[in-house]
C-alpha cells in the first residue's frame, strides 16, 4: 500500500475540510453502532428481549458478516481515495472510481457495512438488534446522502458517473 493512501486512510474520523454534517452523522453511525454490538450482547446475556436465533440463522450471520468484510475490502482495494470522512481530496487528485464494486453500487463500502452489521448482531444470536440495526443504518444513509451533494457539487464526472450507476447501496432498492 502507498505511503500517502496509508497516511490518508489512519487519519481520525474528524478532520480538517470535513463538513460539519459529516462530523455528526459520521459521530452518530459510530456511536450507534458500537451501541448495537453492547445492546446485542446484553440481549443475549441478560435482556432477553426477544427469543433466541436459532443456530442456524447465527450460521448465516457469521457468513453475512464476512462476505460484507469482503465487500469492504474489495471496495478499499479498488478506489485509492476510499476514506473515513466526507472530503474531496483535491490535493491527492481524487477522480470517479467506476471499477470493481464500484461498477455495481456508487457506495460499496457502506453495502458492505450493512451485512457486517447484520451478520455480526445475528452471529450472536440476538433478534432484538437485528431491528436495531436501523439506527446506525439511518446515519449511514444520511451520510450517503450528505456525500453524495458534495461530490456531484465538487468532483468532476460524478454527475454522469451516478447516471451510469443507479443504485446508491443496493441493488434494486437504493
Amino acid at each position: 500500500m502507498r505511503r500517502d493512501l496509508l497516511a490518508e486512510r489512519a487519519k481520525g474520523p474528524v478532520q480538517a475540510g470535513q463538513p460539519a454534517g459529516d462530523r455528526i452523522l459520521l459521530t452518530g453511525f459510530m456511536a450507534s453502532y458500537a451501541a448495537l454490538i453492547a445492546f446485542a450482547a446484553a440481549d443475549v446475556w441478560r435482556l432477553h428481549l426477544l427469543p433466541p436465533l436459532p443456530a442456524w440463522i447465527r450460521v448465516l450471520g457469521l457468513a453475512a458478516f464476512v462476505v460484507g468484510t469482503g465487500i469492504i475490502h474489495n471496495a478499499l482495494r479498488a478506489n485509492a481515495f476510499a476514506v473515513t470522512v466526507v472530503r474531496l481530496q483535491e490535493e491527492r487528485g481524487q477522480i470517479v472510481v467506476r471499477e470493481g464494486p464500484y461498477g455495481i453500487v456508487r457506495h460499496p463500502m457502506y453495502a458492505g457495512v450493512l451485512p457486517v452489521m447484520l451478520g455480526a448482531v445475528a452471529w450472536l444470536g440476538s433478534a432484538a438488534a437485528m431491528i436495531a440495526v436501523a439506527v446506525p443504518t439511518s446515519f449511514l444513509c444520511a451520510r450517503i446522502i450528505l456525500e453524495e451533494r458534495i461530490l456531484r457539487a465538487r468532483l468532476a464526472g460524478y454527475e454522469a458517473y451516478a447516471r451510469e450507476v443507479r443504485w446508491r447501496l443496493v441493488p434494486v432498492l437504493w
